[in-house]
């Protein structure tokens, strides 16, 4: 008798699970420096679900509370990165300032 191949199954899309298997190689933690006219900088803890955010103008940064890794996916790949911020996850998500 023929065994069939074994399938990994996985609760997430095909993408959303490769990035979840790289972040989980890399140590759970990405972070992203980037040229844009209002974010400096951002990283992601899918851990903690926490999503960091510096801004250009303020020099402010700020860490967003329980941001699924969707929306950190969604934001990475963003053209633009402020108006997906401001679009997805400004006044969505509890935040606090990192001082």
């Amino acid at each position: 008798m023929q065994q069939k191949p074994r399938q990994t199954v996985s609760k997430l899309p095909e993408p959303l699970w490769l990035l979840q298997t790289a972040l989980a190689s890399a140590g759970g933690f990405f972070g992203y420096a980037m040229p844009s006219t209002s974010i400096r900088k951002f990283e992601y803890d899918p851990d903690s679900r926490i999503l960091s955010v510096w801004f250009v103008a303020s020099g402010r940064h700020y860490q967003f509370l329980d941001v699924p890794l969707e929306n950190f996916v969604g934001f990475k790949s963003a053209f633009a990165k402020g108006r997906y911020f401001n679009d997805h996850i400004r006044n969505r998500f509890a935040f606090r300032l990192v001082t």
